[in-house]
């Protein structure tokens, strides 16, 4: 994706009102690839809180990727952005926070989709770290 693309989809992942829209893997690639640049440049971290939705005991539990969809949208700041990591896993895009409040996140809306708390339901990995995962 050329860099003119990945900032249109950063663009537009903000201007579209929070809980009305939700990225495509594309653009959350995009936008995960755009925000890692902003953090070279400008010296600061991001948090990835990912949402392992393909796993057993989510399917045991009935939550749907539109009703995670749904809470996360609720529960988020403006300058969140959350998409499809991939076909099964939800993302949210964390600017300027650290691993602490994406864990905080993740809790609170595990809370509300009552889904468990632990470590396969979701991930938390920030950026930069000597343990991020990210691959394009």
């Amino acid at each position: 994706m050329r860099s003119r693309d990945k900032l249109d989809a950063f663009k537009n992942a903000r201007s579209v009102r929070i809980g009305q829209r939700i990225s495509s893997i594309q653009e959350f690639r995009a936008i995960l690839e755009y925000e890692r640049a902003r953090v070279d440049r400008n010296n600061h971290e991001f948090s990835l809180l990912i949402f392992k939705l393909n796993l057993s005991e989510h399917n045991k539990n009935g939550v749907h990727k539109s009703s995670l969809e749904a809470i996360a949208a609720s529960r988020v700041r403006y300058t969140d952005i959350i998409g499809w990591f991939d076909e099964h896993d939800l993302g949210i895009l964390l600017p300027y926070t650290p691993a602490d409040g994406a864990w905080k996140l993740a809790v609170d809306i595990c809370q509300l989709a009552n889904l468990p708390m632990n470590f396969s339901a979701c991930e938390v990995y920030t950026y930069p770290s000597e343990i991020y995962h990210y691959e394009k």
